[in-house]
């Protein structure tokens, strides 16, 4: 496999997705991509006049670790991509997939709220359900 993709959204089963990641990527013939999407219950259902500014607080938090987790991947020889879409996350990742011929992603496993997980549905199902590649659900 040489293109592998990681969702990105700052928790606990996220960062363990980057982890588990970096042990199975060959530096050598494999590129990773690293992938957030800003996107939020709390977002859609904020006032319009402040919602700009919550998207915009959240594209920072993502942007700040997802460079952090490219600067550590490149620390270890491996081309690194990174991207923070304003979007729902299961269609900004499969998009991102399709476009990119990922071979493999990567996504923890219910990293949001119980509210968010009504709301939003399981990013991890619906990735399961509809990559055009291999998916690994890190619990």
């Amino acid at each position: 496999m040489k293109h592998f993709l990681v969702g990105v959204d700052g928790s606990t089963p996220s960062h363990q997705a980057f982890q588990y990641a970096l042990t199975v990527i060959n530096p050598a013939i494999a590129e990773l991509s690293l992938v957030g999407a800003v996107h939020s219950p709390m977002i859609v259902m904020a006032d319009p006049e402040e919602r700009g500014a919550l998207i915009e607080a959240e594209q920072a938090r993502l942007a700040e670790l997802v460079e952090g987790m490219r600067e550590d991947a490149v620390k270890r020889g491996i081309q690194t991509h990174a991207l923070v879409a304003v979007g729902e996350p299961l269609g900004v990742l499969l998009n991102y997939a399709h476009r990119e011929r990922v071979d493999h992603i990567v996504v923890g496993h219910r990293s949001k709220s119980p509210l968010a997980q009504l709301m939003i549905g399981s990013v991890a199902k619906g990735i399961v359900d509809g990559a055009p590649c291999t998916v690994t659900v890190i619990r």
